[in-house]
């Protein structure tokens, strides 16, 4: 990270700046814990001015510990109050979508020439972050979700401006070959990598991949963060259903299966008190492809090898465009030719008709292996 300027030796032009928010933010900062994380490959140094907070962190990141020494990025965390929308006289925060594809704006933000400030609306947690400048301030124990989806956003930042793409996508690995799991939300990417992994596949992750460049082959990396999943997911398999408390399963066991699916609850899937210690990793070599086009009611499951080359409609469902707090100038473009360069000679299926996710874990088992 960036030193900051010391409170009473602000010499940055007049008029905002990154560095000006960022002491604007942190102008009562007092170091009081640190953490090392281990990261796809990546050390990230996490400091804090609160020891809850940063065993908070380290509790979500527990199975990433790093070594301490110098980090390839070091994040600032001051847990404070909400901040208010005017935190830097003079920086404009846009109040409008990011993406001009979306109906309302979550954030306020504004781009500067070396970085950007977000504002979450509803919590008001401020990030200010460049390639080498990374604070996150505000209510950080009550928004734990935002920390840590921040910390594994400065990661796949990083990963970003070296070549990688973004997936819409889970991950599990067997040894050092992994499969990159692709569909639109609801399609049941989650629960196809959760019960894979209860077949002996590790978790490598949770809704969106990082695929590296091919040198010779393409890398997968993941975000260190455990799925969260919806009652349906828990209770369709015995190796799941324990996450959810024994006094909402009785209720949910007496809704129809279709209402059940559609339930807006969600309990954390740890995988280690799931499946057992060291089953959760963050990279493995990219070997094989899946793309779920199947939906529930859709009759029956149709496995079929593709060549996702030729199958833009597919690949439109792997590619994951990056947002707000991912989206700069030096990413490589997030398109179908793009990923379909990258993606080039890897085996891949797509899984249609009707959602059968035994039929599903069989066949992804056996071309995992002759993908290998």
């Amino acid at each position: 990270m960036r030193d900051l300027p010391p409170g009473g030796a602000d010499t940055s032009p007049p008029g905002p700046s990154l560095a000006k928010a960022a002491m604007a933010l942190c102008r009562e900062f007092v170091p009081a814990a640190s953490l090392s994380l281990s990261l796809a490959g990546l050390r990230v140094a996490v400091i804090c001015d609160s020891p809850d907070a940063a065993r908070a962190v380290g509790a979500a990141f527990r199975d990433f510990p790093g070594q301490a020494g110098p980090a390839d990025i070091t994040i600032l965390l001051h847990c404070r109050p909400p901040v208010p929308e005017n935190f830097c006289p003079g920086l404009p925060l846009a109040d409008r979508p990011f993406d001009p594809r979306d109906a309302a704006s979550k954030e306020q933000w504004a781009d500067m020439p070396d970085g950007r400030v977000v504002r979450k609306k509803r919590t008001g947690m401020v990030f200010v972050f460049s390639e080498n400048l990374h604070v996150a301030a505000g209510p950080c124990l009550d928004h734990l979700d935002q920390i840590v989806n921040f910390i594994n956003f400065r990661m796949v930042a990083r990963r970003l401006s070296h070549g990688c793409l973004l997936s819409h996508a889970s991950g599990v690995a067997r040894g050092e070959r992994g499969i990159l799991l692709a569909g639109v939300a609801g399609a049941g990417k989650s629960t196809l990598a959760l019960r894979l992994v209860g077949r002996g596949l590790d978790f490598v992750s949770n809704d969106r991949l990082l695929v590296g460049p091919r040198s010779p082959g393409p890398q997968m990396y993941g975000l260190a963060k455990m799925p969260r999943i919806n009652p349906g997911t828990a209770l369709s398999d015995p190796n799941l259903a324990r996450v959810v408390p024994e006094a909402d399963r009785a209720a949910f066991t007496a809704l129809p299966a279709d209402r059940l699916w559609t339930v807006e609850r969600k309990y954390d899937a740890v995988i280690d008190d799931l499946f057992g210690p060291g089953r959760f990793r963050l990279s493995a070599e990219l070997s094989a492809a899946a793309v779920l086009t199947w939906r529930r009611g859709g009759g029956r499951t149709r496995i079929s090898p593709v060549d996702l080359s030729a199958r833009p409609d597919l690949l439109g469902r792997i590619i994951k465009r990056p947002g707000i707090f991912l989206c700069s100038a030096h990413n490589k473009p997030h398109d179908p030719e793009t990923f379909s360069r990258r993606l080039g000679g890897v085996p891949a299926l797509e899984i249609s008709g009707g959602m059968d996710f035994t039929a599903a874990e069989d066949a992804l088992l056996a071309f995992l292996e002759r993908a290998g």
